[in-house]
């Protein structure tokens, strides 16, 4: 069974703390602030800085997390552990969440609207 870029229940749950304009604000804060992260995450590994590349996983991590990108967390907790740990950068692992990154960016551009939402 292939699982939903992002958990629509979260963003329900945003709805219900602070309206449609809420969560198009966090959804917009979340794709903008994203694109900078992941290219400061593939600039930190580099230049070989596991202490900035763990950071922005973790940063990364709980902005999915925030939004029900539910897999997208997954992968970034995955290299986040890998630089705590003090294993060599995951390459492997971050290609993965860029392509989960892209697949959730792909769910948000097609999301649905709720009526009257501009």
């Amino acid at each position: 069974m292939h699982q939903e870029a992002v958990d629509s229940g979260r963003l329900s749950e945003l709805a219900q703390l602070g309206g449609d304009a809420f969560v198009d604000e966090v959804v917009a804060a979340f794709l903008r602030d994203g694109e900078q992260r992941f290219a400061a995450l593939r600039t930190a590994a580099e230049r070989g800085d596991a202490a900035a590349w763990t950071r922005e996983a973790h940063t990364l991590k709980s902005a999915a997390a925030g939004v029900g990108a539910d897999g997208l967390r997954r992968l970034l907790q995955a290299v986040e552990h890998a630089g705590v740990d003090g294993r060599p950068y995951p390459a492997a692992d971050v290609a993965l969440a860029a392509a989960e990154w892209s697949r959730v960016r792909t769910w948000f551009a097609r999301r649905p609207r709720p009526r009257g939402a501009v």
